[in-house]
């Protein structure tokens, strides 16, 4: 069994912390990618895009969920007044 020398020592020890480095930084920027509460996830520029490619409108995605939520809202008895109020102007009811 061979032992390692002072200089093969910190290579190696130099080459383990730049690795770990450079998982810890692909870790943040995954991270980053897929936490939900960001809205420039990957999940959602996706649906953006897709939105975007098949009508040509940047919002269509958005105008989509908020027609889809704002209908939700309209017929739920418990749902917030203002919530209520936002679906009535994105349904055209006021």
């Amino acid at each position: 069994m061979s032992v390692l020398n002072d200089k093969q020592f910190f290579i190696v020890l130099g080459i383990g912390a730049l690795g770990a480095y450079v998982l810890y930084k692909g870790a943040e920027k995954t991270a980053a990618a897929i936490n939900p509460t960001d809205e420039n996830n990957l999940f959602n520029q996706g649906a953006i895009g897709l939105g975007e490619a098949i009508t040509g409108n940047p919002k269509a995605t958005q105008n989509l969920f908020n027609r889809l939520y704002g209908g939700l809202d309209l017929i739920n008895p418990w749902a917030p007044e203002y919530r209520k109020q936002y679906a009535r102007q994105v349904w055209g009811l006021q």
